[in-house]
């Protein structure tokens, strides 16, 4: 009888879990929901959204139009950027798992047309090979015809004979180091850098990735536009023709495609422990740690939750894991999205999944408007963070936290700078009556503000 008893017991108390999580997935649901429809209606999203906790997918939705006929879907191909060098790196380290290359190489021993002999295979990796690079947010050189990895390395000669920076000793975001490493690759493996990411990516479940073809006329499948809105009509922002790189960009995928990566990493099956300690490597900049590690994530002290995302022209992307509490976030989008809306946007995402509530949306100038930087060079005291400086230099301008590396700061629009290398997004606040001005600086991790001390 007892027995009777307890079993039945067991069985309302797993009616009773069940109940309380499907009540929280459906909460969950609810305000990712009213997040994403809210940006949409505004003109803010289009794109998909895959939540997962445990393994388990808890929300999924997709806003807008793919292009002038199509609904968004889950199954929707989008531009993902600069998510390709998370899928570069792997596959370097696989190459370095099995023994066929090391991080100290010399890039010249495996890519002979590579312009610099002293950069190495790491400092591609880490961004501080002093490489010239190609402005990420314009066309290559020769729009007429279509650049590749090879055509890159004799573009990189004609710019400089020698690296414009010591190899090693700073930072400089570098997409042509990736692109360069896909080439070594490619040397490496005997296999071109496309069978290589589709092994990669197929094996984990991302089998509808693929890399993009060089020609809008070669392709393969209705292509998925940019727009600068996701309102009905709204003007193209979209990527650009004949663009024949990879590496460092120019894969397409879909939301299922990156929750699939993002399950992959949380599982850990992307690498074998033998490599992974090491592939999760902080960067080093000269003798101090970047904020970006050698696999091409920014991931916290413990390594733990870590994440990347991909921003060109219209398209932005969001690839975040936590392997501690099994959550992935992800999202796909193919409109411009206003800079303060971005780092809101994945924070909020990241907070529903983990059970909170979003944070109040920012506030957006309704103009796009340019920092005065050189107005507000300084030391700022960010609380958990530290002592920010913010310098202007022939370079422009650079922020330094602590006596860690310095990073450049990009003008974005909207009142906001932006830090590749740390993924930070700066705003200010004017101080008043005479009071100095605040920044306010927001990343994925860490948002923090701070009055001017000098």
């Amino acid at each position: 009888m007892k027995l009777a008893i307890d079993r039945m017991i067991a069985m309302l108390l797993l009616v009773i879990g069940g109940c309380a999580q499907g009540s929280e997935t459906e909460a969950l649901g609810g305000r990712a929901d009213t997040v994403l429809e809210r940006m949409y209606e505004a003109g803010d999203f289009s794109g998909a959204v895959i939540l997962s906790r445990d393994g388990v997918i808890v929300y999924e939705g997709a806003f807008g139009a793919a292009d002038r006929t199509r609904p968004f879907s889950l199954d929707t191909p989008a531009d993902g950027a600069s998510l390709a060098k998370t899928v570069t790196a792997a596959l370097i380290w696989r190459l370095i798992d099995e023994g066929r290359i090391a991080l100290d190489d010399p890039v010249q021993a495996h890519v002979a047309e590579f312009p610099y002999a002293d950069v190495t295979i790491e400092q591609l990796l880490s961004h501080t090979s002093g490489a010239p690079d190609y402005n990420p947010f314009q066309p290559l050189p020769d729009t007429d015809a279509a650049t590749g990895n090879v055509a890159l390395q004799a573009f990189m000669r004609r710019i400089s004979l020698r690296p414009l920076r010591q190899p090693g000793a700073t930072f400089s975001y570098c997409n042509a180091c990736y692109d360069t490493l896909a080439l070594l690759t490619e040397r490496v493996a005997g296999a071109s850098y496309e069978d290589q990411i589709g092994r990669l990516l197929g094996g984990i479940g991302a089998s509808a990735a693929f890399l993009r073809p060089a020609r809008f006329a070669d392709w393969p499948q209705s292509r998925t536009l940019g727009f600068r809105s996701s309102l009905p009509g709204a003007e193209e922002l979209d990527v650009f023709d004949n663009e024949a790189i990879y590496g460092g960009s120019n894969i397409y995928f879909t939301a299922r495609d990156l929750h699939a990566w993002a399950s992959a990493w949380v599982d850990g099956h992307v690498h074998t422990e033998a490599v992974l300690k090491d592939a999760f490597a902080p960067a080093r900049v000269g003798g101090d740690l970047s904020a970006v590690n050698l696999s091409s994530w920014y991931c916290t002290p413990d390594r733990a939750r870590c994440y990347y995302t991909g921003h060109h022209q219209a398209f932005f992307n969001l690839v975040y894991w936590d392997s501690s509490r099994r959550i992935s976030v992800v999202f796909v989008s193919n409109n411009t999205m206003a800079p303060p809306l971005q780092p809101w946007l994945m924070r909020s995402l990241v907070a529903i999944a983990e059970g909170r509530g979003a944070e109040p949306p920012p506030n957006v100038p309704p103009e796009e408007m340019e920092v005065d930087a050189e107005a507000l060079a300084g030391r700022y005291r960010l609380p958990g963070i530290g002592d920010a400086q913010i310098s202007i230099d022939g370079a422009g301008p650079s922020i330094q936290v602590g006596q860690g590396p310095r990073y450049q700061l990009y003008q974005v629009g909207y009142g906001v700078l932006y830090a590749p290398g740390t993924d930070a997004y700066l705003s200010f606040e004017p101080g008043e009556n005479g009071s100095p001005p605040a920044l306010i600086w927001t990343s994925v991790f860490a948002v923090a503000e701070g009055r001017r001390t000098a």
